[in-house]
């Protein structure tokens, strides 16, 4: 029975109750997750995959490139997050720039979908994976003045995300300049803005 099915019988039980009926007793059992026979290793579960393993870590563990420092995530703004939109933006730009679109003006992405650090030394495809394990896509929007607007306001209320291509001065939480490609915002232009699937549907509080 599912955890929904279970709460709903227990809804039924207690709402079948007696108007007097009254709580006589209560139990609770803790069950630690290092107690011995808890973590034991299931050979049964290592044989299903080991076949894969060497094929699988010779993947992730090549290195792809050598970092002078470690990349941590941090707001406003932090190391870790430039590098990954300076770095989707790139891509866009080589994938879509020359046959799509005349610019791309600017990229951005959340805190949220960064879930690991990169390293001081090698970073591995492991690492990359570990960072974004999530199936996004990079999409590319074209963005009215006004919703351009509120995405701006919406990135300095939430105190910074990873952004490419747009610059901010922010004041207590309110934007006082920004700039797109080195130019000051035009709210009669349209811009081309690169993010993911995820944020282009609304995620993370995008509903406009």
């Amino acid at each position: 029975m599912s955890f929904r099915n279970i709460l709903l019988a227990a809804a039924i039980v207690f709402t079948s109750c007696k108007q007097n009926a009254h709580l006589v007793k209560t139990e609770t059992t803790t069950y630690p997750l290092n107690k011995p026979g808890f973590t034991e290793v299931d050979s049964s579960i290592l044989n299903s995959y080991s076949s894969y393993k060497h094929t699988i870590d010779s993947i992730m563990d090549r290195v792809i490139i050598v970092s002078e420092m470690s990349m941590q995530k941090k707001t406003p703004e932090g190391l870790l997050g430039n590098f990954t939109s300076d770095a989707a933006l790139k891509q866009v730009e080589n994938d879509f720039h020359a046959k799509d679109f005349s610019k791309i003006d600017f990229c951005f992405l959340n805190n949220g979908g960064l879930r690991a650090a990169l390293p001081k030394g090698d970073i591995t495809i492991g690492n990359i994976y570990s960072l974004m394990p999530f199936e996004n896509e990079m999409v590319l929007l074209t963005l009215n003045g006004a919703t351009t607007l509120k995405l701006i306001n919406f990135i300095a209320a939430k105190g910074g995300m990873p952004v490419s291509g747009l610059t901010m001065r922010v004041h207590e939480s309110t934007v006082t300049e920004a700039k797109i490609q080195g130019m000051p915002f035009d709210s009669t232009k349209s811009y081309v803005v690169a993010t993911s699937d995820y944020l282009a549907n609304g995620g993370d509080n995008l509903s406009f």
